[in-house]
C-alpha cells in the first residue's frame, strides 16, 4: 500500500472515493469535488486493486492538487476501500462518493452547514437529485431514525449524500463480507444508528448526483438463502438489547427482501416452497408478528395479489 501527497492543513470534511475500474469516469467525479464551493476538504481516492488504468490516472489526478491523497491497496471490496480511506482521514467529518458518480458545486457546503446545526450532530443527510427525503418535525427522534433506517422507510439508506462524524467509526460498522454487493451500505447505516446518541440532521438540498453504471456493483444475482445471510447479518448489526424494541421494523426489513425477490420471480410456481419465504414464515410465527393486508397479499399464492402489491410496497419504500 502506497501513499501520495501530504495535505498541508488539516481539513474539515475528508472525502473517501473507493476506486475500482473506473478510468473513465473517475476524472469526472474528481472535478466536480475539487469544483465545491466549500474549500475545507481533503480527498482521498482509494485505489482497490484496479486491473484498468484508474491507479494512474488517480495518482495524475493528486499531482494537480495537494488536497488529494491516493491510496492504492489489493483488491478488497468497495467496503473494506471505503474503511481503508476513513483510516486515512483527518477530518472531523466523513463524506463518501462513488466514484462513478458527481457531486453539485454547493453540496459539501450544503452538509457542512448542517453539522452546525447543534453541537450534538453526529450525522448530516441530503438527498439525491431525483429522489426527495422526507422533512421530519420536531418531534422526529432518534428512535424514529433507526426504526427508519432498519425498515429502510422515508430517508434513503445509501451511505452517499451524508456527513458521518469521524469519530463514531468502528472497525465493526465496515466489517461486512464482501461477498454482499447490494445492501452493504444499508448494513453499515443500521451500525452506525446505534453508535448515534442524538438524531441526525437533515438539510432540503441536493447534495448528489448518482449516475446508474450498468456495468458497476450496483446489483448482484440473488438466492433465497442469500436473503437469509443478509437478514442475519441485518440482525447481527443490532446490539440484541435493542431488538425486541424493534422487531417490527426488523420485520418490515423482511418484506423488502421478499419485495425484491418477487420483482425476479413473480411467476415462480415453486414460491412458496422458497428457503427464504419459509424462513419468513416462520421468523414471523415466532415473533407473533400481525401482517398489514399487503404483506398478506405478497406472501399470497395468488399471482396477481403480489404484482399488485408488489408494486404498492415499491412506491412505500423506495424502491427503483
Amino acid at each position: 500500500m502506497s501513499f501520495c501527497s501530504i495535505l498541508p492543513q488539516s481539513p474539515k470534511v475528508s472525502v473517501v472515493v473507493p476506486c475500482y475500474k473506473v478510468e473513465g469516469e473517475l476524472e469526472c467525479c474528481v472535478n466536480s469535488i475539487l469544483k465545491q464551493t466549500f474549500k475545507a476538504f481533503e480527498l482521498i481516492l482509494v485505489d482497490d486493486g484496479s486491473q484498468d488504468q484508474t491507479g494512474v490516472v488517480a495518482d495524475n489526478i493528486a499531482r494537480q492538487d495537494p488536497r488529494i491523497k491516493v491510496i492504492h491497496q489489493a483488491n478488497s471490496g468497495v467496503m473494506t476501500a471505503r474503511h481503508t480511506g476513513v483510516k486515512a482521514a483527518s477530518g472531523d467529518w466523513v463524506c463518501f462518493v462513488d466514484s462513478d458518480d458527481t457531486l453539485p458545486e454547493d453540496a459539501l457546503q450544503n452538509l457542512y452547514t448542517g453539522t452546525k446545526a447543534m453541537e450534538t450532530v453526529e450525522m448530516v443527510v441530503g438527498f439525491r437529485d431525483g429522489v426527495k427525503i422526507k422533512m421530519f418535525d420536531a418531534a422526529y427522534s432518534l428512535e424514529d431514525y433507526r426504526y427508519d433506517t432498519i425498515a429502510r422507510k422515508d430517508l434513503h439508506v445509501a451511505v452517499y449524500g451524508r456527513l458521518y462524524r469521524r469519530k463514531l467509526f468502528t472497525n465493526f460498522m465496515f466489517d461486512i463480507p464482501r461477498n454482499v454487493l447490494k445492501g452493504e451500505d444499508w448494513l453499515f447505516n443500521v451500525r452506525y444508528a446505534f453508535a448515534m446518541q442524538h438524531k441526525p440532521v437533515i438539510v432540503d438540498k441536493c447534495v448528489y448526483h448518482y449516475i446508474i453504471n450498468t456495468d458497476g456493483l450496483h446489483t448482484s444475482p440473488e438466492t433465497p438463502e442469500s436473503l437469509i445471510n443478509y437478514d442475519l447479518l441485518r440482525l447481527a448489526s443490532i446490539p440484541q438489547q435493542y431488538q425486541q424494541q424493534y422487531i417490527s421494523a426488523i420485520m418490515e426489513a423482511r418484506f423488502i427482501l421478499l419485495l425484491d425477490w418477487t420483482f425476479a420471480n413473480l411467476f415462480s410456481v415453486r414460491w412458496q416452497s422458497n428457503a427464504f419465504v419459509t424462513y419468513l414464515k416462520e421468523k414471523i410465527k415466532e415473533a407473533g408478528y400481525t401482517l398489514t393486508l399487503q404483506q398478506k397479499m405478497l406472501l399470497s399464492k395468488c399471482i396477481f395479489g403480489r404484482i399488485v402489491y408488489f408494486n404498492l410496497l415499491r412506491i412505500k419504500y423506495h424502491i427503483i
